[in-house]
């Protein structure tokens, strides 16, 4: 490699990248937010159901801790129960717990009561159950102090597992926010290592990392300075800020070191900036097309995802063409190495295969339909590792009752009130209707509660709105506010949902759960909790990524008509482009791949690229047409020219990405799959298919 002296322009560059980035972890808190909402913010409208609950009846988060005993009511399982209550209790945060030692008056009576039954036991009594409320700023400290005390008391013969909105949201931020910091500098490290295999040059390395830090800086800071926080998605735009400016600088490099190594050195920056520049920008307008179609969906981190990528793209080509330039300039552009797998590359990639361009597109079709399969609503477990102790925690609690709550308020259907004998009746029939809802591991309810008030034999002298009056008060934990209205009119069943075992969308499991409501008199009011927002989740995932890239290969088609200047190339690169993301999303569903929302924008990451390799490429055919022989001589020279940055670009990409596949957490493995085998489809349909199918259409035409 050639030495580098800094510059001038070189040293400015650097020091803007230092100042950017000291500012940047100085002032910006980099560490990703994970809502108990999961995922939403809090003023998406998918929370106004929720919001509108908790107005109504009061909550607080809580976190349901299930210890499985063979003998729950022998005298050591409940020692044990009452040592681990009151260590948690003692947890800063939180504000209530119930267990078998904290709870009803007599032990005894847990077993026949419809409400401490079904809130302590689990329905198969495998387990009972330590109920949490929790409160305060500081969550992340609260569930590490209750991991803490949990991990004291599990034994062999005490089994304990948690589960919880804040207690996954926390898990998932604690995972994300390590995975993701190491995984970002191990990918820093591999770009650095691949583009000096590369090209070879101390300046070119040197230029290319303080360029793309500079863009990752920037990114970072127009985002703080907008206002918009560091959600689950944002850790990803490290490495997508280092991709889309080292994809400029690889077709900026590659025809700089083509003009350098025929003599003209002096002006050899500068004529590629004029060359490659234009491509660079409908590739630039391609891209952010490809982000601008996530700001239009309702769930906060996807919008602030695609106006994330809008920032990182357009930074990207600013420090492409203006940071990295001065560093170009310093470099040796070395001698060309035509070595025997250069030219054995350059043979396959310069040669017609129709057969294996036919044979790929027909794969590409056969898996598509599978599309329709992709599973956008994965289960809670599925965002951890088999055998990892918090997904055993959350199978347990599922096991053992469900895992995920979903609060359902009704009323009556004719406008009722709900304090009399004939709605207690129906009350008490729905209880019993969702319990026996497939779906369902356990419901409490405002009918548990009126059928505890029956329980005692002077019970009958009292009216209903007396007995409810008694439940408000302080000596009964005010519970009844919790499940009915000061009015009387709204009643609340909070439902602990099956997870592990769910097989349809969460959205159709809700609306059969509020038929039942209607079937036995009432009306649904309003649904809230995480059961349903991961349902609105799955259907918003659905729409932005899949639904949304048919606007984006619309408007691609026009872009590259534009570059092209030809209707057939255009329409065969749109057809080609639209093979990445049907094969991508075939190859997901038919391996019945979760698509969460951390996996869910490999597509709007891999489809950039394809955009780029493909304007590219069609901006140097459309430049070598008047001198080639015919069509596929313009494409043979167009490839013979474009292969080596597509395949740099390609390689730098997987490279970056495959790291994420050590990752321990499956959503930072699936995006790294999906990206790996997205750019691969990508440039098997930009070497092999695209140029096959291109020249036969023009050749068909004339």
């Amino acid at each position: 490699m050639s030495r580098l002296v800094p510059t001038a322009p070189q040293w400015a560059a650097i020091a803007l990248c230092a100042a950017l980035g000291l500012v940047l972890f100085a002032f910006v808190d980099l560490t990703p937010e994970v809502e108990t909402d999961f995922f939403f913010s809090t003023d998406d409208p998918q929370l106004q159901g929720g919001r509108r609950i908790e107005r109504d009846f009061g909550s607080a988060p809580q976190i349901f801790i299930a210890a499985r005993s063979e003998r729950l009511f022998s005298a050591p399982h409940l020692r044990r129960i009452l040592a681990l209550t009151a260590d948690l209790q003692r947890v800063a945060g939180v504000v209530d717990i119930r267990s078998l030692t904290r709870g009803p008056e007599e032990l005894e009576d847990v077993g026949e009561s419809p409400f401490w039954s079904r809130l302590l036991l689990a329905p198969d009594r495998s387990a009972s159950f330590i109920v949490l409320r929790i409160a305060g700023e500081d969550q992340a400290r609260t569930v590490a102090a209750i991991d803490q005390v949990l991990e004291r008391h599990s034994g062999p013969d005490f089994l304990l597992g948690a589960s919880g909105a804040p207690y996954v949201a926390e898990h998932i931020r604690v995972r994300l926010t390590s995975e993701l910091r190491r995984f970002s500098i191990a990918a820093f490290a591999a770009f650095a290592l691949l583009v000096a295999l590369l090209f070879r040059s101390v300046a070119v390395v040197a230029g290319t990392m303080v360029a793309a830090l500079t863009a990752s800086f920037g990114t970072f800071l127009v985002r703080a300075l907008l206002g918009m926080r560091t959600d689950i998605l944002a850790p990803n735009l490290w490495t997508i800020a280092f991709v889309l400016t080292i994809s400029h600088i690889v077709y900026l490099t590659a025809y700089w070191q083509r003009l350098a190594r025929d003599g003209s050195r002096s002006n050899a920056v500068g004529a590629s900036i004029r060359f490659v520049g234009p491509a660079s920008v409908w590739s630039l307008a391609a891209t952010l097309l490809g982000f601008a179609s996530l700001i239009v969906v309702s769930a906060k981190p996807l919008q602030q995802f695609g106006v994330s990528g809008v920032i990182a793209a357009v930074l990207a080509i600013a420090c492409a063409y203006l940071v990295y330039p001065p560093f170009l300039r310093a470099a040796d552009p070395g001698r060309a190495r035509p070595g025997a797998l250069a030219q054995r590359l350059e043979r396959v990639f310069t040669a017609r295969h129709p057969r294996v361009a036919m044979t790929a597109a027909a794969v590409a079709l056969a898996v598509a339909p599978f599309a329709r399969h992709v599973d956008t609503d994965p289960t809670l477990p599925s965002y951890f590792a088999d055998g990892d102790p918090i997904r055993t925690g959350i199978e347990a609690i599922d096991r053992a009752g469900g895992s995920s709550p979903l609060d359902l308020v009704v009323a009556d259907a004719r406008g009722q009130r709900l304090d009399d004998d004939e709605i207690e009746d129906r009350l008490q029939a729905l209880q019993r209707r969702l319990e026996r809802h497939p779906d369902v591991g356990s419901v409490l309810s405002i009918a548990l509660l009126m059928g505890e008030a029956e329980r005692p034999w002077y019970s009958f002298l009292f009216s209903w709105e007396t007995k409810l009056e008694a439940l408000d008060q302080p000596e009964h934990g005010r519970i009844g506010r919790t499940f009915i209205t000061q009015d009387r009119r709204r009643a609340r069943y909070i439902l602990r949902m099956d997870e592990a075992a769910r097989s349809r969308p969460r959205a159709e499991v809700v609306r059969e759960i509020e038929g039942l409501v209607r079937a036995q008199g009432f009306r649904p009011v309003v649904a809230g909790g995480l059961y349903p927002l991961q349902g609105e989740l799955s259907e918003l995932v659905r729409g932005s990524v899949i639904r949304g890239l048919g606007g984006l290969l619309a408007a691609f088609a026009v872009i590259v008509l534009v570059v092209t200047r030809s209707a057939r190339s255009a329409v065969a690169m749109t057809a080609c482009l639209a093979v990445t993301p049907l094969a991508l999303f075939g190859l997901v569903g038919l391996a019945r791949m979760p698509l969460d929302i951390i996996a869910a924008p490999a597509a709007n990451v891999a489809l950039p690229l394809g955009i780029d390799e493909m304007i590219h490429l069609g901006h140097r055919v459309r430049h070598v047409r008047g001198r080639a022989r015919g069509v596929w001589d313009a494409w043979q020279r167009a490839l013979a020219e474009m292969r080596g940055p597509i395949l740099a670009s390609m390689l730098i990409v997987t490279s970056g990405f495959a790291l994420f596949l050590l990752s321990d957490f499956p959503p930072t493995r699936r995006l790294g799959v999906l990206v790996c085998i997205g750019a691969a489809l990508t440039d098997l349909v930009v070497l092999v298919i695209l140029p096959v199918l291109a020249s036969r259409a023009r050749r068909a035409r004339t």
